[in-house]
């Protein structure tokens, strides 16, 4: 009787620890970039997840890992991860790689090349005090005045003959 018990409440027992080991339906880890903004040194990065957890704000520099920034969520809300930049912008390939990423490195969601801070070359790294460098402007040049009526030419020259028997 023992046996019987034992292999009928067996199906039971491996079904519950499936069931409780299964992820909820709809829980997906994902996240999408909403916005970056830059405030002086700091990169600031909203983004919006899919399933709760946490997330990685990774900045890239020419193909170097600068930073990594661990940002917890609730399901389906937006958040902001902040990187303050504490070297010199490298100029070697555009921008920077900015990443939402999960803890092991699957990438959910990626900006490349974000060239908002390429201004900052080296302000941030030298901790230089005084207003953070603003971001170039495009600049226009204005047209230049073209006279309406066209300019006088002075006539052409009227060549010389250079020949002591020309008489002419």
């Amino acid at each position: 009787m023992r046996k019987v018990l034992w292999t009928s409440g067996a199906p039971l027992l491996v079904a519950g620890l499936v069931l409780g080991m299964a992820t909820p339906a709809g829980a997906e880890p994902s996240a999408t970039i909403d916005d970056i903004a830059l405030e002086e040194c700091d990169i600031i990065v909203t983004f919006t997840v899919g399933d709760a957890g946490e997330y990685h704000l990774v900045v890239w520099d020419d193909q170097v890992e600068i930073g990594d920034v661990p940002v917890t969520a609730e399901a389906g809300t937006t958040v902001q991860g902040r990187y303050t930049i504490t070297s010199a912008v490298q100029q070697n390939a555009s921008g920077l790689g900015i990443n939402i990423e999960s803890a092991e490195g699957e990438i959910y969601a990626e900006v490349d090349p974000y060239n908002g801070a390429d201004h900052l070359i080296e302000f941030c790294s030298t901790g230089a005090p005084g207003p953070v460098p603003e971001a170039p402007t495009t600049t226009t040049v204005p047209p230049v005045d073209v006279p309406e009526a066209p300019l006088e030419v002075a006539p052409a020259a009227v060549p010389v003959v250079v020949d002591p028997d020309y008489t002419g």
